[in-house]
């Protein structure tokens, strides 16, 4: 059986953390390595597999963009964001919603080869990504109207590495936990809530 022969009605789309993101019960198009950028530049209706979808698409994209590409070249994040809706709305009449991208990753962590472009695993620095993170988000809870599915905030203003250490995959990756993805409410649990 492949994801799209699931029998739901809703959708997580986009890169590697697309699982991250999806909601219990969505089908899972993940396409690793995939940026917004190639995304929007092929049309994001493509990556719904030629498949009706009768339900919530959720797309999640912006990461690796904000980590190898966006400081490497002049980009209007606005004007790439606002194009990012329009297609994203275009593809169903139910809700769409984007996720933020991850928080940026710890620079000391070791990455595979395979999340490396041009040799380097990240672009910029770490407070440059860390900005631009926040402008994405901004910019992206503006244009969709608060349609966006994000982790936790403290996640984005805590120390890297216990970031790096709590919520990501051990070893070596750039990717949440599975204990602390969405569908698993970030991994919140009654008890962490009543001493919050």
């Amino acid at each position: 059986m492949k994801q799209e022969d699931l029998a739901t009605n809703n959708v997580t789309v986009g890169d590697s953390h697309t699982i991250a993101f999806s909601a219990q019960g969505d089908k899972v198009y993940r396409n690793d390595g995939l940026t917004l950028h190639g995304a929007l530049k092929r049309g994001l209706k493509t990556l719904l597999r030629n498949k009706p979808i009768d339900g919530r698409i959720t797309f999640c994209l912006g990461s690796i963009d904000i980590r190898h590409h966006m400081l490497r070249h002049e980009i209007d994040l606005h004007k790439m964001i606002t194009e990012y809706v329009r297609q994203g709305n275009e593809c169903s009449d139910n809700d769409v919603f984007y996720t933020a991208p991850v928080p940026v990753e710890f620079e000391e962590r070791r990455i595979p080869q395979s999340g490396f472009y041009k040799k380097t695993a990240f672009f910029g620095t770490l407070s440059e990504r860390k900005d631009l993170t926040n402008k994405f988000i901004d910019i992206l809870d503006s244009v969709s109207n608060g349609k966006i599915i994000s982790p936790p905030t403290n996640w984005y203003s805590m120390n890297p590495e216990l970031y790096a250490k709590t919520y990501m995959e051990h070893g070596s990756s750039f990717h949440i936990a599975p204990p602390f993805y969405y569908n698993n409410d970030w991994g919140k649990t009654s008890i962490e809530d009543a001493f919050a």
